[in-house]
């Protein structure tokens, strides 16, 4: 699609009822968007009330409970491809990422993912046996550590029944703790239309293993390695569609970096400059084709 700067292009910025005005760092794409002629309305990605024919192109951003709706938001993709509106990002990619055996294809082309268990729902809890000391277990859809433990052998035992409960209920990874996510943190490298932009390295607080902020969690704008970033660029090299934005979360263990998460659907991108924050709206214009 090609449109001038007339202002007749209106964008739903889709975000959650928890975030209904978006959040404090992405408020500016209203006015930022406005001056090259999109009415940009941040808009509940699950309100019924919403005509979204209305709008020429849906820009996905903080839907931060998808994971507890997933059908509802495969749909509502699926909805949005059959009124033709453009969305960023595109519907395979965002159905794709919502469900996180795709670690398992991207292991399959050689990218470096910590030893996993894919296990399917209705599993049993027999198959969660490893010789894994500690160990990460979460559901195949989930965000923001969502029903994610961290666990030994022994803990495993004392929540057997709890574990086993979800594994009948939703499909479930069971992955190897890499410790360097609590000492050294993790990497989350930020690309806009493919093209890296920049990254910061996320830091868990004394005593947690979860990164986010949710959980004491920080975070700095920092310069990784380029083996860091040119593993990211192999991870974003397997897309064969474009993406408006991607985040590649990585752990560098044993002086290899590997991937954590691609996250395609909602991340946190960290816009903590004005020029980051100028190179993200520019992005939009230009995928969505906005002159």
């Amino acid at each position: 699609m090609d449109r001038s700067s007339t202002s007749d292009f209106r964008l739903a910025i889709a975000t959650c009822s928890t975030q209904p005005d978006l959040i404090d760092s992405e408020r500016y794409l209203i006015k930022s968007l406005s001056e090259n002629g999109v009415e940009a309305l941040p808009v509940v990605w699950n309100d019924p009330t919403i005509v979204w024919s209305k709008f020429d192109g849906i820009l996905v951003r903080t839907i931060w409970d998808y994971h507890q709706q997933h059908n509802r938001f495969l749909e509502w993709i699926d909805m949005l491809a059959d009124l033709g509106i453009i969305v960023g990002n595109p519907k395979e990619l965002l159905k794709w990422n919502s469900h996180k055996f795709y670690l398992h294809e991207l292991a399959q082309k050689d990218i470096s993912i910590p030893l996993t268990l894919f296990l399917s729902r209705g599993a049993s809890a027999h198959e969660l046996k490893t010789e894994w000391s500690d160990f990460i277990i979460k559901p195949a859809v989930s965000a923001t550590a969502y029903q994610t433990f961290k666990l030994t052998p022994e803990l495993l035992a004392q929540k057997k029944h709890e574990i086993a409960s979800l594994l009948q209920q939703k499909d479930m990874l069971l992955q190897e703790y890499i410790p360097t996510i609590s000492t050294a943190g993790e990497w989350s490298l930020v690309y806009f239309n493919k093209l890296y932009s920049h990254a910061v390295i996320k830091k868990a607080s004394k005593g947690e293993y979860r990164v986010q902020a949710e959980f004491g969690g920080s975070y700095t704008q920092d310069i990784p390695d380029k083996s860091v970033i040119d593993f990211a660029n192999s991870v974003l090299a397997q897309l064969e569609l474009n993406c408006l934005y991607a985040r590649v979360d990585i752990v560098v263990h044993e002086g290899s970096p590997m991937l954590m998460e691609l996250e395609l659907i909602e991340p946190e991108l960290f816009l903590m400059t004005e020029d980051i924050k100028r190179r993200f709206s520019a992005s939009i214009c230009y995928y969505f084709g906005i002159k």
